[in-house]
């Protein structure tokens, strides 16, 4: 049986970033495929943590919009510092780990892109970003 994604975060997560002030503010399993969520925030910064047929996912997104998140690999992208696309894996160990280390390290940029002053900004720039990337991709 799978670990539940809960014990994971609580785990592998919230221990690299709890001294940031993150808290887990939701946290659901689903009956089919293992599939869960936890959600993490703090001040102006949301993480979601999502398991999906096994594969842990995750996105990160301003607080005063729950339904706003990006994938890492944009966010890297967008702050200049990665190319990367793709995010998540099987291995949920890795990428809370993973998650947790790219939250710490970005938490004041990822404060400022998604605080009240920089929202709009950010979600325009973010989607721009994804529009070029999607037909870099997927062509278009």
């Amino acid at each position: 049986m799978t670990e539940p994604l809960l014990d994971l975060v609580n785990a592998e997560l919230l221990p690299a970033i709890a001294p940031l002030g993150f808290r887990v503010v939701e946290s659901s399993v689903a009956d089919v495929f293992d599939n869960a969520s936890v959600v993490v925030q703090a001040l102006d910064v949301r993480v979601e943590v999502v398991r999906d047929r096994g594969i842990v996912m995750f996105k990160i997104g301003p607080v005063t919009e729950p339904g706003t998140s990006y994938d890492p690999g944009l966010l890297l992208n967008y702050l200049g510092l990665s190319s990367i696309d793709g995010y998540g894996g099987p291995d949920a160990r890795s990428v809370l780990r993973g998650v947790g280390a790219l939250t710490k390290s970005m938490f004041n940029e990822l404060r400022t892109m998604f605080g009240p002053q920089h929202l709009a900004q950010t979600k325009k720039d973010l989607d721009a970003l994804a529009e070029e990337r999607a037909a870099r991709l997927f062509g278009g």
